[in-house]
């Protein structure tokens, strides 16, 4: 799996692994953690790579690209 995380982005809110509930928030909150660090921490405890990049550089206008490979 390659991950791309564009510079200076933050997407704010919680993700529980077992449920798969995602919640994302505007301004970050209590328990809170940042969304691409953590996609990008399991990206790379799967032995995935992962690139910051200029938002200018990413393929679309989201803070984050993937590109899945099996």
């Amino acid at each position: 799996m390659q991950h791309n995380h564009a510079k200076k982005e933050e997407r704010w809110g919680t993700f529980n692994f077992r449920t798969g509930a995602l919640h994302v928030h505007q301004k970050p909150r209590f328990g809170d953690d940042d969304l691409l660090d953590r996609a990008a921490s399991q990206t790379l405890l799967h032995d995935g790579r992962v690139y910051v990049v200029e938002q200018a550089d990413m393929p679309d206008d989201g803070p984050l690209a993937a590109v899945l490979r099996y």
